[in-house]
């Protein structure tokens, strides 16, 4: 799933993990593409839904997703220009997985390496994260010291990508909320009680909602049923 939105300033203002003040935003005028299969065919898809939104001429863009190493290839070959997050919440996950190897029987010691690492990780030191991480992988098993290695990779290939308190500052959201909800809502509408789809059939049917969600379902069915 892909959306394209545009981002409100209110007037309104909260703290932050470091007690400052940032500016509340909202999204707003949400259009959505979905396809099920290759990412080569998702971005096709996607890239003429950010040229009718006039991305390439907006002032300030950004590109937010999860860690997905195919998310932030269509990024950095179609949306260089923009500024990349990676979802927040996506990351913290990764913190508790590194701490769950690190602190396998100890919830209390677990948590606290998360408090302090997101803490860090907040203020846009993920690549500290991944050094930690990496110099406790002598203690463990070996599957536990391969997983764990995964985890400091995660923080070092997205270190950039984790500039949390810079990212608010500027107004830009660090969390991809705006499109896990219309995921979910994607699911909800083709996962019901006695539905099959072939991927075929799933992907000829996604556009409808993909017009529906984005407002625009009239001038799909008009464009398919001219009459």
């Amino acid at each position: 799933v892909g959306c394209v939105f545009e981002i409100c300033s209110e007037s309104k203002t909260k703290l932050n993990k470091a007690g400052e003040a940032i500016p509340v935003v909202e999204a707003r005028h949400q259009t959505y593409v979905t396809h099920l299969g290759e990412p080569e065919v998702f971005a096709n898809k996607f890239l003429p839904l950010t040229a009718t939104r006039h991305w390439q001429q907006a002032s300030e863009t950004a590109y937010v997703g999860d860690g997905a190493a195919w998310i932030w290839n269509i990024a950095q070959t179609h949306f260089s220009d923009s500024a990349h997050c990676v979802d927040w919440y996506h990351a913290v996950e990764h913190t508790w997985k590194a701490a769950h190897f690190i602190h396998p029987d100890d919830d209390s010691a677990t948590r606290n390496w998360v408090k302090h690492h997101t803490d860090l990780l907040y203020a846009g030191q993920a690549k500290a994260i991944s050094h930690t991480i990496s110099n406790a992988v002598t203690s463990l098993t070996d599957q536990a010291q391969k997983d764990l290695i995964a985890e400091a990779g995660y923080f070092e290939r997205n270190h950039e990508r984790m500039q949390y308190r810079d990212f608010q500052l500027g107004g830009i959201p660090i969390g991809s909320g705006t499109i896990e909800a219309g995921a979910k809502q994607f699911k909800h509408r083709f996962t019901g009680t006695g539905m099959r789809w072939s991927r075929r059939g799933l992907n000829n049917a996604l556009p409808f909602r993909d017009a529906l969600l984005s407002d625009q379902f009239d001038a799909c069915w008009h464009a398919i049923c001219p009459c």
